[in-house]
């Protein structure tokens, strides 16, 4: 199961959003993170446990917020539909004989 975590920590500066880069990256099932604007970042990953993700934040930078956890859905792709070709079979021919 897919999921997708939008966490806000506090502060602004550079580092600090360097350094919560490095905690979420270390977080056991992260596939990617991204940073949405000064203070917020999306994480997705696939059975990771978003509580952990926050605690760490909070222990490393003084502030972290769990915005909303979300499940990514992928669409679906119709598979087109494989007609397998019908193969006439015929008896022997038949000859007429007088």
């Amino acid at each position: 199961m897919k999921q997708k975590v939008v966490v806000r920590f506090g502060t602004k500066r550079r580092k600090s959003r360097s350094k919560a880069l490095t905690i979420a990256v270390g977080v056991q099932g992260v596939t990617s993170v991204t940073l949405k604007g000064q203070d917020e970042m999306e994480v997705v990953g696939d059975m990771m446990d978003s509580v952990v993700l926050t605690t760490l934040l909070r222990k490393g930078l003084g502030f972290a917020e769990l915005v909303s956890v979300k499940e990514e859905k992928k669409e679906e792709e119709e598979k087109p539909v494989v007609v397998s070709p019908y193969y006439y079979t015929y008896g022997p021919p038949y000859y007429y004989t007088n």
